[in-house]
């Protein structure tokens, strides 16, 4: 009688031993899955935001006289100035 409830008790303590291992082991499979899930989503999405086509309202209206030049201008304007590399307000005020 008494090595029977014995038995009893270590078939239960090894399946919940048991039952521990696995849901571990599942956990681990289900963050391995939701990091590569997460992976794959922000793929697909960069690649469908590069390959969206431009919207009306976004794509470059013709040309007309003169303004592919003021255009160029600007654009070599912004080419040729001094280009100054982003700082925080700590090195600015320390700059003062």
């Amino acid at each position: 009688m008494v090595g029977d409830v014995v038995k009893q008790l270590e078939d239960r303590i090894g399946r919940e031993a048991t039952f521990r291992i696995l849901s571990k082991k599942m956990q681990a499979k289900i963050a391995e899955f939701d990091r590569k899930f997460e992976l794959l989503l922000e793929t697909q999405v960069s690649s469908v935001v590069q390959l969206k086509p431009l919207q009306p309202e976004e794509q470059p209206s013709p040309s007309h006289r003169g303004e592919k030049k003021k255009e160029r201008r600007y654009e070599e304007g912004q080419e040729n100035a001094p280009k100054k590399l982003p700082v925080s307000e700590e090195v600015a005020l320390a700059e003062e």
